[in-house]
């Protein structure tokens, strides 16, 4: 649940984001191509302007949270997982936590 709007953000397996009108009989609003394979994990920062998601592509990815805007990309590159990106937590609006199918559990600071 988006914590600003009356939306519904879903992931699939087909590697979109797609946001749900929650007043409108939940009608889809917007399909976003965010990563190359299945979604996992979708959380807000608790300040509500972040959106993180992460993926079996290896990848966690920032987003605006109020224009769905994508902000940040990690990687293996950039410090990220080398395999599949399982969850995210956000512990306060300037760390998150995320694991993986590499067997590590990696903090980030804003």
């Amino acid at each position: 649940w988006h914590p600003a709007k009356p939306v519904l953000i879903t992931g699939g397996k087909d590697a979109h984001l797609r946001v749900w009108n929650v007043r409108n009989l939940f009608t889809e609003l917007m399909a976003v191509p965010a990563h190359n394979f299945a979604i996992y994990s979708i959380t807000f920062s608790p300040d509500g302007l972040l959106m993180a998601t992460a993926s079996r592509d290896k990848t966690i990815k920032l987003w605006d949270a109020g224009t769905l805007s994508p902000v940040q990309k990690i990687d293996s590159k950039s410090g990220g997982h080398g395999h599949s990106v399982n969850d995210l937590l956000w512990v306060d609006n300037e760390t998150m936590v995320s694991c993986s199918d590499d067997r590590s559990i990696l903090v980030f600071e804003r």
